[in-house]
């Protein structure tokens, strides 16, 4: 039998070139190509680059797909876009949880098929094609001196996009196969190539790449690039800190694990190409996370932050230049804003759209927990636990916080209608999060709803059917700000003056008061951190400077899909291991005695709960201008009277404006008895728990449980199959990963 894992191009490469562009713009604007052949193609820089832009979209993606999309940019589904890239963490959740990732064992299970085929091998196989294609051309002088710029900067591109798909393998299963060229169909040369590698090496195969890419692309601003629309310099260094951030770390922390080359128990140890190898990781560890300083420095230092006007909500009349730092994840055109090293550009014209601005707006079956909510500090840099804290209504729990917490958070008093030209009322605020609704699809689970990526034009969020235009910022600086300040952290458990730095000027922006970052460490008591970043291998951290840095990285950050991967690499699952310990995503302070929740959105008869209901309405003031107010049916005039159903229920009985005529108009039951049909999580339970509203086959009533195995996924038994000499596993050149067996269908060991 066959490894089949020829070109997945073999339809791209039939028939006839397209008619090439005299203008190369955004990967927006070009045209994908749909019929090429190798003898034709690849002959100008215009066709060079409608190649690239054809598996943009394909290769620009993150390790993980957290239920939606692994793409680095609003997918264009009826989501919040990048907001759900978090899920499946202790920041951000969607719907009732994954329990493949963290049910009880027998939910994740080896595949029986050739995945790796499919997507890797036939992504990097696309890469490689285009190497040898171009490289041909240059060697036969197909270009010009004055083709060669552009030629060399699609080079890098390319490099840059095989660092992305070799590092997203990298992530999910450590040691991986290195190819460089094309392979034939011949069963003898890719059983050898399908070699694991070690991870270092993988890892520092993606580093070369990476400095290859840096050398050929242009910046920023330059004309290729079209103001980070494209794949820059930048874009690379900034990868390049991400990749040796991430191996730095992930070998420091499961060193010993037998996920690290050179453990006693590392699978690759046995297999014949490794043989007289010796690994020094922890000078492995030093060079990535020296690697990871260098290449961020160079970004941290090429362009400012975007400023922080300090501004909370926009003006009633205005949609736009109210807050740059919040409309860089909310306005159309991000050309001019540098700290966004690349990004998504989304347009009417050419009907690509997506509807994050008005999911983002009423809600997505989604939301931020408790745990993350209660991380960010107070502006002096004190945690909420260093005096009282009220969190009985969202305006109380946002009151002298970060502002990036007060920005990026709906609150009761958050302004929800700037634009004159909305069909909505205009200076509505946002008043509460639907928590209740019967559409499960816009339901605010944990009542923390994301206001991250949402934006005043009203002409974007006018309805579901995609309108959005907003821009998806893929890259940013700060990033290696922050990637700087943590390897510098790890590296000896101080920091420099640099990383003082660029942590002053995050904390500045956030608007924290002067020395808020001592505060921080001083004050920080560990045992009171609750989001999963405070631990690395079942311990928490002893070092407060690293998990002050680690809570900076996770307040900035957050919805850009660098959660998860952050978590691996720290080892920060280790102590749900067994499920003595779990981790219970919880929401909004819902049913104490205090809270505002309950009693604005409760009515409470006959040992059940009902739905309250409000309106907003336009009132007219003295001097001829109108506020909106929101307040309860009927103003909150509530009797019990018989329903259709001949029973007593609770309903409002009000007199309609415009009409003139009596309106009964019967409350909705809401039942939080932990059935199927329930709603709310039970009353039991102080905080609102969404994977917790029904214990029926819900392996995640109780929270969250890991399995060692989970930090890698496993090899398809058929990828093994086909990649050993005698298409026996045991032989196998692609061995399974540590705590994953051999037999398809089977749950980790």
């Amino acid at each position: 039998m066959k490894l089949n894992i020829k070109s997945i191009l073999l339809l791209a490469l039939i028939g006839t070139a397209p008619a090439a562009f005299t203008g190369c713009n955004s990967w927006l604007e070009l045209q994908p190509v749909s019929q090429i052949t190798p003898e034709g193609y690849f002959k100008t820089p215009d066709q060079v680059a409608n190649y690239l832009n054809n598996y943009y979209t394909q290769l620009l993606l993150h390790p993980y797909n957290m239920g939606n999309s692994a793409r680095m940019y609003h997918n264009g589904g009826y989501d919040t876009g990048m907001s759900q890239l978090d899920n499946n963490t202790d920041i951000f959740i969607v719907g009732t949880g994954s329990q493949s990732y963290f049910g009880d064992t027998g939910q994740w299970l080896v595949g029986s098929g050739k995945a790796l085929q499919g997507t890797y091998f036939s992504r990097i196989r696309i890469c490689n094609y285009f190497f040898e294609q171009v490289q041909n051309n240059i060697d036969a002088g197909e270009y010009d001196a004055s083709e060669m710029p552009s030629v060399n900067h699609y080079l890098g591109e390319m490099y840059f996009l095989r660092a992305v798909t070799y590092y997203n393998a990298l992530v999910q299963y450590g040691d991986f196969p290195i190819i460089t060229t094309v392979l034939p169909d011949d069963q003898n040369e890719i059983v050898e190539a399908s070699k694991r590698m070690p991870r270092n090496e993988v890892a520092r195969f993606i580093l070369q790449d990476l400095d290859n890419a840096i050398s050929l692309l242009q910046n920023r601003n330059d004309a290729l690039v079209f103001q980070g629309r494209r794949v820059n310099k930048q874009v690379a260094q900034l990868f390049k800190s991400r990749v040796a951030l991430f191996e730095g770390t992930f070998e420091k922390y499961h060193q010993g694990s037998g996920r690290v080359p050179g453990d006693a128990n590392w699978p690759g140890a046995s297999m014949s190409w490794n043989q007289g190898k010796s690994f020094n990781i922890n000078e492995e560890i030093s060079f990535f996370l020296d690697q990871a300083k260098t290449a961020a420095k160079e970004v941290a230092d090429y362009t400012d932050l975007t400023t922080n006007s300090h501004r909370i909500n926009p003006e009633i009349g205005t949609f736009s230049n109210w807050n740059p730092y919040f409309e860089m994840f909310g306005q159309n055109d991000l050309s001019g804003v540098n700290e966004v090293l690349m990004w998504r550009e989304y347009s009417v014209a050419r009907s690509i759209l997506h509807r994050v601005g008005y999911r983002a707006m009423v809600g997505c079956n989604d939301g931020f927990t408790r745990q993350f909510v209660e991380s960010f500090l107070r502006k002096d840099g004190t945690p909420i636990y260093r005096g009282a804290y009220d969190d009985t209504s969202l305006d109380k729990v946002v009151e002298g916080r970060d502002e990036r917490l007060q920005l990026f958070l709906w609150t009761e008093s958050s302004v929800m209608v700037s634009d004159p030209a909305s069909n909505r009322i205009v200076g509505s605020k946002f008043f509460h999060p639907d928590i209740l609704t019967s559409e499960t699809q816009i339901r605010a689970i944990t009542g923390y709803q994301s206001r991250k990526y949402f934006t005043y034009d009203s002409s974007q969020t006018v309805n579901d059917e995609g309108q959005g235009q907003t821009g998806a910022p893929m890259f940013r600086s700060v990033e290696a700000m922050l990637n700087y300040m943590e390897a510098d952290c790890e590296e000896d458990g101080n920091i420099d003056g640099i990383s003082q730095g660029y942590w002053e000027q995050i904390r500045t922006r956030a608007g924290f008061d002067p020395g808020s970052i001592q505060t921080s460490i001083d004050q920080t008591d560990i045992s009171q951190e609750e989001d999963l970043g405070s631990y690395s291998g079942g311990q928490k951290l002893q070092n407060m400077t690293l998990y002050n840095i680690r809570r900076e990285r996770m307040n900035e950050l957050f919805g850009e899909g660098l959660r998860y991967s952050d978590l691996i690499r720290w080892r920060s699952f280790d102590q749900m291991i067994g499920g003595a310990t779990r981790f219970i995503p919880e929401g909004v302070n819902f049913w104490g005695e205090e809270s505002e929740f309950k009693n604005s959105y409760l009515y409470e008869w006959d040992g059940k709960y009902w739905e309250r209901q409000y309106e907003t309405k336009e009132i007219e003031n003295p001097d001829g201008t109108t506020t909106p107010e929101t307040k309860e049916l009927g103003d909150g005039n509530i009797i019990i009277t018989q329903n259709d159903m001949g029973e007593q229920a609770p309903a409002y009985r009000y007199i309609d404006d415009e009409t003139g005529e009596e309106v009964t108009t019967f409350l909705r039951e809401i039942k939080a008895n932990e059935e199927t049909d329930a709603t709310l999580s039970s009353p039991e339970h102080q905080y609102l728990r969404p994977t917790s509203r029904t214990q029926n086959n819900n392996q995640l009533y109780d929270g969250y449980r890991w399995h060692n195995a989970y930090y890698l996924c496993p090899i398809g038994v058929n990828d093994m199959r086909y990649s050993s000499p005698d298409t026996d596993v045991a032989t196998a050149y692609l061995y399974q990963n540590p705590f994953w067996p051999d037999e398809a269908g089977s749950p980790e060991e």
